[in-house]
């Protein structure tokens, strides 16, 4: 779970990534996914990243709408870290550390 300010937040569930807008008096599923885990990570109210089990998604309209940043084939994702919207570094299952270089697109 991570929330942006008092009113803005994310929470992962095993259907999907919901977010609020009031301070979490009500939810809605922003990323639709049917998985075991899931980790939202923010930058700020528009920018931010969702680790699915084997894929990494971003968004920059503050999760209207996702594009897949990177997708693993055989390892799942265990955790992710950034400095900022294109720098940072993932974790594996398998024992992988990945440093993600994303473009502003």
């Amino acid at each position: 779970m991570q929330f942006i300010d008092s009113l803005i937040g994310y929470c992962a569930t095993h259907k999907g990534l919901l977010k609020t807008t009031n301070g979490g008096l009500t939810w809605i599923n922003c990323l639709t996914a049917i998985t075991k885990f899931m980790i939202p990570y923010f930058i700020d109210t528009y920018n931010g990243y969702c680790v699915n089990e084997n894929a990494i998604y971003k968004t920059n309209d503050g999760g209207a709408n996702w594009k897949t940043s990177c997708k693993l084939n055989t390892d799942r994702f265990s955790g992710l870290h950034l400095l900022d919207m294109n720098t940072g570094w993932a974790s594996t299952f398998g024992g992988y550390f990945l440093k993600l270089k994303c473009s502003n697109s």
